[in-house]
């Protein structure tokens, strides 16, 4: 049994001075999944000690399966993508030549 449980499991081993996101455990809907970024200042594992990196004072102790690396990528502001004016046709649309023709014809004839 323990052998199955630890075939999938993920153990996290995080350095002090990592960067990581907290992932939030009650949220609405709309609200974002995680919370962060934290700097770890303390490490043993399972548990981890955590500072807010914009309000120091905001200490934390979370244990690792709520904690997520922090890629450096997503730190750098993202640059604005410019999008192109979207396309649009030049097609110019007319009724297909045999309707128009059957249209007139009923027209004519009083059908219509």
């Amino acid at each position: 049994m323990e052998q199955n449980y630890n075939k999938k499991l993920c153990v996290n081993n995080f350095k002090i001075g990592d960067m990581v996101l907290v992932k939030e455990l009650t949220r609405s809907k709309l609200d974002p999944l995680f919370e962060g970024p934290f700097e770890v200042i303390k490490s043993k594992h399972p548990v981890y000690t955590i500072r807010n990196c914009q309000d120091s004072s905001d200490e934390r102790r979370i244990h690792h399966n709520r904690l997520f690396k922090l890629k450096q990528s997503t730190m750098e502001p993202k640059q604005r993508q410019i999008r192109p004016e979207p396309r649009r046709s030049c097609r110019i649309r007319r009724p297909p030549q045999d309707q128009s023709e059957y249209t007139r014809n009923m027209i004519q004839r009083g059908v219509a």
